[in-house]
């Protein structure tokens, strides 16, 4: 025979009956409400994000300050991207943007 426990639900403390010993909530709603993060775990977790965020760098085209999605971003919109992919089949574009990235040399 199964016994039948009289519990108090850790997050509202109102008492409840079941067969599960192990069981500390009366239901899920509880269960999730006591889960949610404190405001100390939102700030910490506010603070990691804003350490992992990218500088925002210059569009090589339109000169327009944005914040890139990954490292290697030049530009800040696909129109831009492709007028930049453009520009670098060209010779004169290339070599001009080669001297302003400190890869071109003199030799």
């Amino acid at each position: 025979m199964r016994t039948l426990y009289t519990k108090e639900c850790k997050q509202c403390h109102r008492k409840f009956k079941t067969f599960d010993d192990s069981m500390e909530f009366c239901n899920f709603a509880c269960e999730f409400d006591y889960q949610q993060p404190t405001e100390e775990d939102i700030e910490i977790g506010k603070e990691i994000i804003n350490e992992l965020k990218l500088p925002s760098k210059l569009c090589l085209i339109c000169n327009w300050e944005f914040t890139p999605k990954h490292k290697n971003q030049l530009c800040c919109c696909n129109e831009c991207s492709m007028i930049h992919q453009r520009n670098l089949s060209r010779k004169s574009y290339h070599y001009k943007y080669k001297e302003i990235k400190g890869d071109y040399d003199n030799d």
